[in-house]
C-alpha cells in the first residue's frame, strides 16, 4: 500500500515501513527520504537517515533488516484520513 508519489519526481512510492520499535514511518520506495507521518510529506520536510544509526526521530531507527512495509492494521488511525492506495505488493 502507498499513500502519495514520491515528491521528488522521480517516480517512487511514499509506503509506510513498521519500525523495529513499532512506530509506522512514511519512506519512499525510490529513495532515501523519511517523514514521520502523511502530513508532512514534502520536498522540504524528508529526514534522511544514514548509516550507522539509521535514524528517523529520537530513539527511532530504519536499521537494514529491522523494518518491514506496514500492514493495513499498523496504520495509524489519525492516518485515515489519508487516501491509502493497494498495491503495489
Amino acid at each position: 500500500m502507498w499513500f502519495f508519489e514520491c515528491p521528488y519526481g522521480d517516480q517512487g512510492l511514499v509506503r509506510p515501513l513498521t519500525t523495529a520499535s513499532g512506530l509506522v514511518v512514511l519512506l519512499c520506495d525510490s529513495g532515501d527520504e523519511v517523514w514521520r507521518e502523511p502530513g508532512l510529506v514534502s520536498t522540504t520536510t524528508p529526514v534522511i537517515p544514514e548509516p550507522p544509526d539509521w535514524e528517523v526521530a529520537d530513539g527511532v531507527t530504519i536499521v537494514p533488516g529491522t523494518t518491514h512495509w506496514s500492514e493495513r492494521n499498523e496504520i495509524p488511525d489519525a492516518w485515515r484520513e489519508f487516501h491509502i492506495h493497494p498495491g503495489p505488493d
